[in-house]
């Protein structure tokens, strides 16, 4: 017999890091690059279970451990001059998670906007990142990661004179497919704004506001 107080019990306790980063360490053992991806990821989550309300200060993952090598462009995407590559799909992961490597150029980011249905997560490999969650601003370089909750307006812009790599980690996954559409239909911000609408509702993704600028971070 099913003891449901005890089962209630179990389900309402909060995930701690240890129970996350279990959930997650699903991993392919075939020692290729998606392995080592995965890892990252599982062990961002777990970063993730300790925070309370999101992102508001860049949690360090260690310079040592920020991750290195060239952006492969085979299979990647463009649009507005930054290159996306899904390394880890919906698909493999049962829904729960995607993850893209990306690369945008400097001085670069979207309007401000909403995901109704994931978290977003950043994880900085190079350049540095200024973001804006919910009316704060924080700057985070290579080797820290950034989390904003799904229902939070948020953007964020590509400091300084160099591009920036960053992992971008939705959960659960699925919407790694907008910037797959963007780059086929090669739309222009603001020119085909009602064409990027009609893509990004079907994403479960509102725009809300303009874009950063230096000037917002002092600069």
């Amino acid at each position: 017999m099913i003891d449901v107080e005890t089962q209630t019990t179990r389900m309402s306790k909060k995930p701690t890091e240890d129970t996350v980063s279990r959930r997650f360490d699903r991993r392919p053992r075939c020692g290729n690059k998606l392995a080592v991806w995965w890892t990252e990821a599982a062990r961002l989550q777990a970063i993730i279970a300790r925070s309370e309300q999101g992102g508001y200060s860049c949690g360090n993952l260690g310079a040592e451990e920020a991750m290195t090598g060239d952006f492969d462009a085979e299979g990647a995407v463009e649009w507005l001059g930054t290159k996306y590559k899904t390394l880890l799909t919906p698909e493999a992961s049962d829904g729960h998670i995607s993850v893209t490597d990306s690369v945008s150029p400097a001085q670069s980011g979207p309007p401000r906007h909403i995901h109704h249905d994931a978290d977003e997560s950043f994880v900085i490999l190079t350049g540095e990142i200024g973001f804006w969650l919910d009316g704060k601003t924080q700057v985070c370089g290579p080797g820290t990661s950034f989390f904003i909750p799904r229902g939070t307006p948020h953007t964020f812009l590509v400091l300084g004179d160099a591009p920036s790599r960053h992992l971008v980690i939705m959960t659960p996954g699925g919407f790694e497919g907008f910037f797959v559409e963007m780059a086929a239909g090669q739309f222009v911000i603001p020119e085909d704004m009602p064409q990027i609408d009609e893509s990004a509702s079907r994403f479960k993704l509102a725009f809300v506001g303009p874009p950063l600028a230096p000037s917002d971070f002092g600069q």
